[in-house]
């Protein structure tokens, strides 16, 4: 009998969402979507972030979500975050999927030794794995990826 492969998408939700995953222990795919504000209003980016997550998971038959917990940073971000990483959940209870939010300082000690560690930091590891990296979004979701790699390794 075949194991099924454990393939984690890491995202870092936001108006510019970076995604990555990870398979058998190798960064596979990688990306950024980039939402506008639109006169729709913010539900219509809710709304088409569900839809590019639901495509992602499919593309890559992803087994496991790991994203990063939102902060506090004002009211319109906040609201966002809240509301993405909401969809995330959603979309992962949807699928029937697990999903685990991470503390921002628990993914930068894991990443790079420093849960202080700055954007440059997160991007100068993620390098590692890819040296097209540019985007700290980016460089988030591949830490989240390879953090929830090796949780779900050690379950």
């Amino acid at each position: 009998m075949k194991t099924k492969v454990t393939v984690i998408l890491g995202i870092d939700c936001g108006l510019s969402t970076g995604y990555a995953v990870v398979s058998d222990g190798k960064l596979i795919g990688f990306g950024l979507l980039q939402y506008k504000k639109t006169p729709k209003g913010i539900g219509e980016i809710w709304n088409k972030f569900r839809e590019d997550l639901k495509k992602i998971i499919r593309e890559f038959d992803v087994s496991c979500i790991y994203f990063e917990k939102p902060h506090l940073r004002g009211f319109s971000a906040t609201e966002n975050l809240v509301n993405m990483t909401g969809r995330v959940k959603e979309v992962a209870y949807e699928v029937d999927l697990p999903c685990h939010g991470v503390h921002s300082g628990t993914l930068k000690k894991s990443f790079t030794g420093s849960g202080k560690a700055t954007k440059e930091d997160m991007i100068r590891k993620a390098k590692f794995y890819s040296h097209t990296i540019e985007d700290h979004n980016i460089a988030d979701a591949i830490g989240l990826a390879f953090f929830g790699y090796n949780k779900e390794l050690e379950t």
